[in-house]
């Protein structure tokens, strides 16, 4: 970040807290404004707008200045005075978002209607309660400056102003009410700090946790010396007559003494500072809560209905980079709230409902999670206008819609490309759908979830990490190397044993809580080598609505580890979302599920099956196929594999070497010259002798009733060419010997 990105993100900071502050005020009855901290962040904004040039919001801040200072000064505080202040924070807030708008024109029009309430406001209308502080402010007569902001000295006679209208305020005693919270009091001893500043200071208390456990290891290594001098003093008695070894005793117990005192002063110390490092990134959801009100405030104004916002359990604390996060997400729920679900004031006094909506979010702790529910009274979900919707958009057919279930509909929502909308405009967020919402917090290892109560209303539930600093994850092993898995992205784990494996649709499939699941072996896609055991731990993924499960060596259990990102020359490794320092101070690599799951499905690898290896001593098994490619590719993975092979030209000469030996298995082609393999198939089962030989049929006819005819004949597996690969072989063989 350079120096001026890091003033202007300050200035942003900085401004975005003024601004909520006299947001929050102005939405307060004009009776309960205070006047004086409204003029005081006007002021502060200009300045600050100035200082950075940002001449938009130094304007509008300047006529608001002298909007404020009028009012001190005796203007009265009617309702054309109140809905300019209120335009003016709404310019103001204009400048901080991507709406379109002419805003020369809008602050040009901005000063003209102030201007004009400054020059009709009466002499005697001014409150004697207010007097008028010295030396005078600008005159009502005078009207605000120009747009191009005042020269130097015009800005000196404003903050000179300033001072003088706070000090003679304060020496006179005024009547208004002391500052509210949105202007903390001098006393108040608070500082700016950056977020990334922030995450330094959690790195170096990370640092400082694996110093601790290198002292564990230490406070170890020293009481096993301790219980070996005592050993050697047990097996030699005389040793402990020796001065030396009494000395190196003595010197030996001390040392662990001390070294267990650090160790335990390190623990406690490393702890506090790492909670301390944690505690400062947590922000309260209350500090939003001027800018979800506007949100609906602003969606009720666009689309002329009515409705009350109210936030509770604003004091649930999420660290700021979540908070950041989850903001975006908030916000698009509480406009579609407004939008799609509160119902316009007849309709609702039709459904004996109050004129008024009510948009509600509630936010509440669950452990390491924090949950955000936004839900409103309106009329809740229009499933048959979400299936018309899904029709049309063309993301489902007509006769998947009627096959689907509620459930299915209201997931169709999340869809990318879905919009209930009928036109794109700017509070239908420009045909942006719920689908982002969705993506962003998978990204964040949230989910989000709807509940929806027709003619009652909807919630939609958002479930996120107390803070990304520290993740729950998943460590599993990999021969030598250690891996790590988001807990968010893990379904379950379970073993697999090569006798489970089955083919289905071309890939190699395994029963997980009775549903068949895809396997993949997890080093055929890293590319490491792993222990090839006849039983395997697997975890199973799931992201983005795609699942597998990937075979490990060994899964070790959850921790919550502090999650770094990779230094850019280890960035190219798309398979890795960043890494982490264990308890023994050893690296593991954290693994990117949903690249992972978006790439290429892999295989099991046939060196895992270990089982059909050993099953292969003494198996033969009899190859039939009249092309010497096909034939010979077989033989030598078969041969490869450890079993003994013959081979056969066609059905014929199969069928008469299966009487002169004793087969195992027959792995046939289905169309050979004299007999094809259909014929051949039902000579076996026709024959005492061969009549339970397990019969694999490896062909390039992929079509039902080809293989609806395999199975009525007896073949036990049917492998289409097209699909077929080396570990799809011999996965069918080893389960069929």
């Amino acid at each position: 970040m350079t120096l001026d990105d890091e003033i202007l993100a300050v200035f942003h900071d900085e401004v975005g807290e003024h601004l909520e502050a006299l947001a929050s005020m102005l939405d307060r009855d004009p009776q309960q404004w205070d006047l004086r901290a409204a003029f005081q962040l006007s002021h502060n904004m200009k300045g600050s707008a100035r200082m950075v040039g940002a001449k938009d919001v130094a304007s509008i801040t300047h006529i608001l200045e002298d909007l404020f200072s009028s009012l001190r000064a005796g203007l009265p505080l009617k309702d054309p005075v109140v809905a300019m202040a209120r335009r003016g924070c709404q310019l103001l807030e204009t400048c901080f978002t991507d709406e379109e708008i002419d805003l020369v024109e809008a602050i040009e029009t901005f000063q003209k209607g102030v201007s004009q309430l400054l020059e009709d406001a009466p002499e005697e209308d001014a409150s004697p309660e207010e007097p008028a502080p010295s030396p005078a402010p600008t005159s009502p007569s005078t009207g605000p400056e120009k747009i191009e902001g005042p020269a130097e000295d015009e800005d000196e006679e404003s903050d000179a102003e300033a001072t003088s209208l706070i000090s003679a305020e304060e020496s006179a005693g005024s009547q208004e009410s002391p500052a509210s919270p949105a202007a903390p009091s001098p006393s108040s001893e608070t500082v700016r700090v950056a977020t990334d500043k922030l995450d330094q200071l959690m790195g170096l208390s990370a640092e400082v946790s694996i110093n601790g456990r290198a002292a564990h290891r230490q406070a170890k290594l020293v009481r096993e010396l301790v219980q070996l001098a005592y050993q050697l003093s047990d097996e030699f008695p005389d040793l402990r007559k020796a001065e030396n070894f009494r000395s190196f005793l003595d010197t030996a117990r001390t040392l662990n003494h001390s070294v267990s005192q650090s160790k335990d002063r390190q623990d406690k110390f490393a702890h506090e500072l790492h909670e301390m490092a944690r505690q400062l990134r947590m922000v309260p959801l209350q500090s939003l809560a001027t800018v979800f009100s506007r949100v609906v405030r602003q969606a009720c104004r666009v689309t002329g209905k009515k409705a009350e916002f109210r936030l509770e359990g604003g004091h649930t604390e999420l660290d700021r980079g979540v908070l950041d996060a989850v903001r975006d997400p908030v916000i698009h729920l509480l406009r579609n709230a407004v939008a799609h679900g509160i119902e316009d004031e007849d309709t609702r006094r039709a459904a004996d409902k109050p004129a008024e909506g009510r948009v509600l979010l509630q936010a509440r702790s669950a452990g390491a999670w924090v949950e955000l529910e936004v839900c409103d009274d309106g009329a809740g979900v229009d499933l048959n206008a979400v299936r018309r919707r899904g029709i049309s958009q063309k993301l489902i057919t007509a006769e998947q819609a009627d096959r689907m279930s509620p459930s299915q509909l209201e997931s169709l929502l999340f869809e990318p490309g879905f919009s209930g909308a009928e036109q794109v405009s700017e509070l239908s967020g420009r045909g942006v759908g719920l689908d982002v919402v969705k993506s962003n917090l998978s990204e964040l290892g949230g989910k989000v979830s709807l509940e929806n109560r027709p003619g009652q209303g909807t919630s939609f539930v958002l479930r996120v990490p107390l803070t990304r600093l520290t993740s729950k994850m998943l460590h599993v092993r990999l021969g030598e190397h250690n891996l790590l898995v988001p807990m968010s992205d893990v379904v379950t784990t379970a073993r697999i044993s090569n006798d489970a494996l089955q083919m289905a649709d071309g890939q190699q499939v395994a029963p997980v809580a009775g549903e068949p699941v895809a396997v993949t072996s997890l080093e055929t896609l890293i590319d490491v080598s792993a222990v090839a055991d006849e039983v395997r731990p697997g975890v199973l993924m799931e992201s983005g609505g795609r699942r597998r499960l990937f075979l490990v060596d060994q899964v070790i259990g959850e921790e919550e580890l502090l999650i770094q990102s990779l230094r850019w020359n280890l960035q190219a490794f798309k398979l890795y979302a960043g890494c982490a320092v264990l308890a023994d101070g050893q690296v593991a690599l954290v693994l990117d599920v949903p690249v992972l799951l978006g790439g290429p499905s892999g295989t099991v690898d046939s060196s895992w099956i270990r089982g059909a290896r050993e099953r292969a001593r003494q198996r033969r098994i009899l190859v039939v196929d009249d092309s010497v490619t096909s034939r010979t590719l077989i033989e030598n993975i078969l041969t490869s594999a450890g079993y003994a092979v013959d081979v056969a030209v066609d059905g014929e000469q199969a069928f008469e070497r299966s009487g002169e030996a004793d087969y195992d298995l027959v792995i046939t082609d289905v169309e050979m010259p004299r007999l094809d393999g259909f014929g051949l198939v039902a000579k076996l089962r026709a024959t005492k002798a061969t009549a339970r030989i397990p019969i694999i049929m490896v062909t390039s006819l992929g079509q039902d009733n080809h293989k609806q005819r395999a199975a009525e004949l007896g073949a036990d597996e049917y492998i289409v060419k097209g699909a077929f690969d080396q570990d799809a072989l011999l996965g069918a063989v080893g389960r069929l010997l």
